[in-house]
């Protein structure tokens, strides 16, 4: 039976009606869908091996798609703010708390993944650095699959607007527009549509990540293009951050 912890030093009152809040309420129902799309989990599960790792904290669950696809006898730990997108048996432990305030002991990791980007939500320069910090407390070693924005899609971003689109199952269209607001941050807007007829639409600001990312200093991190660990591309909108272990 998978234990559910809830209401753990959480920093910031869930039952609120934030925005964050409200946007993984109306994404919920397209998620699966979306992170079908996909193909980190092999990837996942290539790192916790090579780096042998027992005890893994999974950073911003979710839905738990990356602490579900885990060898069944690590002992695997997902913590969320929120619980919109979690299922009524999530398979694996689970601990509601903000990242920025952990409720675990020193070192009672091996490795703190973050498979989708909870990071991005964190604005503020400060917050950055306590939730790496409370991360580095618990576990050392840090890998994030991190949100990035291509020079030219920022600058798309920054004038008309970046759209993107994709298909997703049930014959649903994901309409994605992102609009900058300046140091590194944007406003994205997610509508969700079957034959033109809009079905949820969630907006949020989120923060990419960048080179001189100010909570990153002093830490010595390793940047890469991909979970698979090839070489970081600054045109590209892709990194991965790894603090304390090679990928």
């Amino acid at each position: 039976m998978a234990q559910v912890v809830l209401g753990a030093r959480t920093v910031v009152a869930v039952a609120s009606p934030t925005e964050l809040a409200r946007y993984y309420e109306a994404v919920a129902p397209f998620y699966a869908a979306e992170m079908a799309l996909r193909a980190d989990l092999p990837l996942w599960r290539a790192i916790v091996s090579r780096v042998d790792a027992r005890a893994i904290v999974d950073l911003g669950c979710g839905d738990g798609r990356a602490a579900r696809t885990l060898p069944a006898d690590l002992d695997v730990v997902g913590v969320d703010l929120l619980t919109a997108l979690l299922p009524p048996e999530p398979g694996f432990e689970f601990v509601q708390a903000d990242m920025r305030d952990l409720p675990f002991v020193d070192r009672r990791f091996d490795l703190a993944i973050a498979a989708n980007d909870p990071f991005a939500h964190l604005l503020g320069d400060d917050d950055r650095a306590r939730a790496l910090d409370e991360a580095q407390r618990i576990a050392g070693r840090i890998v994030i699959d991190g949100l990035a924005m291509s020079p030219i899609d920022d600058a798309r971003a920054g004038s008309t607007g970046l759209v993107r689109e994709a298909a997703l199952s049930g014959g649903v269209t994901r309409h994605e527009t992102w609009h900058a607001l300046g140091g590194h941050r944007y406003r994205a807007t997610y509508r969700y549509l079957r034959d033109g007829a809009v079905l949820a639409e969630a907006a949020a600001d989120v923060r990419a990540w960048s080179r001189d990312e100010p909570a990153l200093r002093g830490r010595w991190p390793r940047l890469y293009g991909g979970l698979d660990g090839r070489p970081f591309d600054p045109d590209a909108s892709a990194v991965v951050i790894a603090i304390g272990v090679a990928l």
